[in-house]
Parts: C-alpha cells; sequence; structure tokens
C-alpha cells in the first residue's frame, strides 16, 4: 500500500487496548509495529523466521512475534466495519451490474462463491491427515464470497482442507441461515464443487455441458464467476505470505492463528478497495490465480465471439438459452417469468 493509505490504517488501530497496557514500560509505536507485520505479510515464505526478519529490522525474535499478533489482533477486529453482507440497496447495485454484463442471464445473482487453500510450509502435528488436499499439500480451507468488483462480503474460515467446497458451505450460515442473507430470488453463483438450489446456480457437468446451449451458459456463466478467481489472486498478490505460511500447527490457538492471518488480508483488501488504492501487479514467472483467471477470461470471450460468429445465438433465440437455465434454477420464479 502507498504511505496515505498506511497512515490511513495506522489511525484505525492505533487506539486500540492492544497499543495500551499499565505496565511503566511502554511499547514500541504502534507504526514499527505495523511497518513489521506489513513487511511479514507481504513477504514470500510466509514473511520469513521471526529470526530473519529481526535481523532485518532490527528488532528481536520475540518482539517481532509480539508485533504480529497485536497488529493481527487490531486489524482483525476491524472485521465487521470492513467484512459485511451487502445492504438491500447495495445487493439492487450488484444485482443490476451482474444483470447487465450477462444479458439479463443473472438477474438476481448477488454475488459470486469459492473456496481457496491457505498452504502451510510445515505438516501440522496433531492430525496432519486431515489437513492433507487434493493438490499434496497441507492447508486451511478458505471460503470466501466476493462481488462483481471483487469486494469480499462473507467469509468462513478453518476447515481443514481435506473438506469438500460443498461442505464447507453446507456448515455454513449461507446455508443453515439462508434467510438472515437472501431475500427471495436471490442466489450466488459457484462453480461445479457446488450443488445447484434456491441460493446458488452452478454450470452444467459433463457430458451435457459438451452441448451448443449448456456450453454457452458456461461460458456466460463463467465470464461472471471469474470475479471470485480475480479476488483470490489479488489477495495472494498482494500479501504473499499466504501462499506459504510459515505457523507449525499443534493446538487450537495455532489452527487460529493461520485463520487470524487470512481474515486480516481480507480486510485490508477490502480497506485498500475502498479506498482505491493502486491495484498491484503480478510477477510474470508465478502462475498464480489472477493470471489464470485472466487467461480464463480470454478464453471464454473467444468462445462467445465464436459461437456469436456462427449465429448461433441469434438463430436459436434467447428462449432456447432460458431452457437451460429454467432446467437449472426451476424454483427461481423472477427468472422463469422473465424467460416468458
Amino acid at each position: 500500500m502507498d504511505p496515505e493509505h498506511f497512515f490511513d490504517l495506522l489511525t484505525l488501530i492505533e487506539d486500540h487496548p492492544v497499543f495500551h497496557n499499565q505496565s511503566n514500560n511502554k511499547q514500541f509505536p504502534v507504526r514499527y509495529q505495523l511497518c513489521v507485520f506489513l513487511y511479514r505479510l507481504g513477504g514470500a515464505e510466509g514473511g520469513g523466521s521471526h529470526a530473519r526478519t529481526g535481523i532485518l529490522l532490527g528488532v528481536g525474535e520475540g518482539t517481532v512475534s509480539l508485533f504480529s499478533n497485536c497488529v493481527l489482533q487490531a486489524i482483525a477486529d476491524l472485521r465487521e466495519e470492513y467484512i459485511q453482507w451487502p445492504t438491500a440497496t447495495k445487493a439492487d447495485q450488484i444485482k443490476k451490474r451482474i444483470g447487465d454484463g450477462s444479458r439479463q442471464v443473472f438477474q438476481d445473482c448477488i454475488g459470486f462463491i469459492d473456496g481457496t487453500f491457505i498452504i502451510l510450509k510445515y505438516a501440522p502435528v496433531k492430525d496432519w491427515y486431515f489437513y492433507w488436499n487434493r493438490k499434496s499439500t497441507y492447508a486451511i480451507n478458505a471460503m470466501v464470497v466476493c462481488t462483481d468488483k471483487t469486494e469480499i462480503t462473507y467469509t468462513r474460515v478453518g476447515d481443514t482442507s481435506a473438506v469438500h467446497d460443498s461442505r464447507v458451505f453446507g456448515k455454513s450460515r449461507l446455508a443453515t441461515h439462508a434467510e438472515e442473507f437472501f431475500k427471495p430470488h436471490e442466489y450466488l453463483i459457484g462453480d461445479t464443487a457446488y450443488t445447484c438450489n434456491d441460493h446458488m446456480i452452478t454450470p452444467f457437468k459433463k457430458p451435457r455441458s459438451s452441448q451448443k446451449g449448456p456450453k454457452l451458459f458456461n461460458a456466460t456463466l463463467s465470464s461472471r464467476r471469474i470475479a471470485i478467481e480475480h479476488t483470490f489472486g489479488l489477495i495472494k498478490a498482494r500479501f504473499p505470505a499466504l501462499t506459504n505460511i510459515s505457523i507449525c500447527i499443534n493446538g487450537i490457538k495455532s489452527h487460529e492463528a493461520v485463520v487470524h492471518w487470512f481474515e486480516v488480508a481480507c480486510v485490508l483488501h477490502n480497506f485498500l478497495l475502498q479506498s482505491n488504492d493502486p491495484e498491484w501487479g503480478i510477477d510474470s514467472e508465478e502462475q498464480d490465480d489472477l493470471s489464470k483467471a485472466r487467461a480464463h477470461e480470454r478464453d471464454v470471450r473467444r468462445l462467445q465471439k465464436d459461437m456469436l460468429r456462427r449465429s448461433y445465438y441469434q438463430t436459436m433465440g434467447k428462449s432456447f438459452l432460458w431452457k437451460y437455465l429454467l432446467d437449472r434454477c426451476l424454483k427461481i420464479s423472477k427468472v422463469i417469468n422473465n424467460m416468458s
């Protein structure tokens, strides 16, 4: 982040009780503690060891740990302020933008959902097999919901990576208390890992996805859902420590520490997004989520142009596409009315 937004963040946290105590020994200035924490969050390999960070920044190894924990707590307490489910007015704006961008195919979509892995540098000491995943890494699962502008509106972090995305969603309040989040006909867009229901729209699966109608539907869905891949790419690009966290999980506290690192990164992401901080680029040598997302977005656009060039959309008419959408969303009455 640039200096202006650094000092804005400093203003938000410097009065937090964690930085003030009754001891005769005064703490280091909050700005120094914030600098140390951001250095670790912005460094690869989990920001390096406490010893390495201390040598580079001229503070003790224990002090690095203390600074990081204090700042983590202060920023984590901003979560309710910066990660909020859309209000009715904001939800209407999101639905309009997504509807316009999808040619009114997805008129009541209020966000995009997906999961990502918070990779651990070290194998957990206890129950390590629950953290082992299909990518042959140890990790914690993080489920995120974002808007079309990559703003994060909901997170569920802490399930081990062996837990399937659909199960993570099923245990979240989005599923167990859906009435608190969704108005009638509102839904999220997810990938094939999720189950299509009243509040979730997913792509067609094989073999049906190879047919022309479903293929066009999936391309339209993917062109909108790519926002969640952009979100993950931006977070991991700006905060590389999340790609290989050097915390060894040996109990509940260390597990929660990893969770807090990711949640704090999400808070900072929204803070910088609302502050119009410049988007950071990606190292061209790294194949991260953002570069893959952009490549996928170009593929989707080429597919759409190819289909339009063959006049499939104009020949068959919108009704053919609506037919497939109706097959997936029978319980979404507003979409059905628009089809008719």
